[in-house]
């Protein structure tokens, strides 16, 4: 079984966010270590993954979508 990867931007589409640069931004400001080779690009289910799941959940809650 391959693994599924994932990105911020893509997570953000698929959550109903416009763009991911709030997603972005916030995981930057919060989590520059999981900013790797200059991609958010992460494998589903991992614990970045994870992290970035949660950061999400805040980014629409300030936006009132969640």
């Amino acid at each position: 079984m391959s693994e599924q990867h994932t990105n911020a931007e893509e997570m953000a589409r698929r959550a109903g966010l416009a763009d991911g640069k709030a997603l972005r931004g916030r995981l930057r400001k919060q989590h520059p270590e999981l900013h790797v080779r200059g991609s958010w690009r992460t494998v589903i289910g991992s614990p970045k993954h994870r992290v970035m799941e949660r950061v999400l959940v805040s980014v629409l809650a300030e936006k009132g979508t969640a």
